[in-house]
C-alpha cells in the first residue's frame, strides 16, 4: 500500500463510519430482500411458506451475524469499540462516586509528582548551562602516571600560565578539588571538596 492511497482510504472509512446506520438499513433490506426472493424460489419448487422460509434462512446463514459482518466490514471497528468502551466506562464510574473521585485524585497526584519531579531533574541535570556556547567548555586536568594519579587539577600559577599561553580558546575560571581524610584511619573513605576562581 503506497503512503499516497493510505488518506483516500482512510478518508473513505470515516465517511462509512458517519454513515454507518443508512448502511445497516441498506444492508437488511438487502437480506431480506434476499430471503424472500429464496422463499418465493422454495415456493415455486412445492415447498410450504414456512418449510421455503425455514429453508431460506438456513441457505443464508444468520442475518444478524451477517449484518454485524456487513458493518464491521464498512465501519472501523476501532472507533466503534472505543465508543462502546467510554460509555461503559462512564456508566460504571457514575455508578460508583467514591471510586471515581479516589481514581481522579490519585491521577492528578501522580501526574502532579510526576511533573515536579521532571521540572526538577530537568532543572538540576538536563538544562544546558546558563553559560554562552556551554557544547564548547573544556575541562582540563593533569595526569601523574609515575605515581599512579589522575585527573589532577592545575595550581594556581600553572593555570596563570595557561591562560597566559592560550591562544585557541579562552580560559575562564579555576576550580581545584582537594581531598581530606576524615579520620587518620586509612581505611576511611575521604570526603572531596572543591574550590573555584
Amino acid at each position: 500500500m503506497s503512503c499516497g492511497r493510505l488518506p483516500g482510504k482512510v478518508m473513505r472509512g470515516l465517511l462509512r463510519f458517519f454513515r454507518r446506520a443508512r448502511r445497516d438499513a441498506e444492508s437488511a433490506r438487502d437480506i431480506e430482500f434476499y430471503i424472500a426472493t429464496e422463499t418465493e424460489d422454495n415456493i415455486v419448487r412445492g415447498m410450504p411458506p414456512d418449510a421455503a422460509r425455514t429453508a431460506a434462512l438456513r441457505k443464508f446463514g444468520n442475518p444478524t451475524l451477517v449484518r454485524e459482518d456487513i458493518r464491521r466490514l464498512n465501519g472501523i471497528a476501532f472507533l466503534e469499540t472505543t465508543g462502546q468502551d467510554l460509555r461503559y466506562s462512564l456508566r460504571a464510574l457514575c455508578k460508583t462516586p467514591v471510586f471515581t473521585v479516589t481514581a481522579l485524585l490519585t491521577l492528578a497526584l501522580g501526574i502532579g509528582g510526576n511533573t515536579a519531579v521532571f521540572t526538577l531533574i530537568r532543572g538540576v541535570l538536563l538544562k544546558p548551562l546558563e553559560y554562552r556556547d556551554p557544547d564548547r567548555l573544556v575541562y582540563f586536568s593533569i595526569d601523574n602516571p609515575r605515581h599512579n594519579q589522575r585527573d589532577l587539577s592545575f595550581s594556581l600559577p600553572q593555570f596563570d600560565q595557561l591562560r597566559a599561553a592560550a591562544k585557541s580558546f579562552t580560559p575562564g575560571a579555576y576550580g581545584r578539588r582537594r581531598q581530606s581524610r576524615i579520620q587518620p584511619d586509612s581505611r576511611r573513605p575521604r570526603s572531596c571538596t572543591s574550590t573555584a576562581s
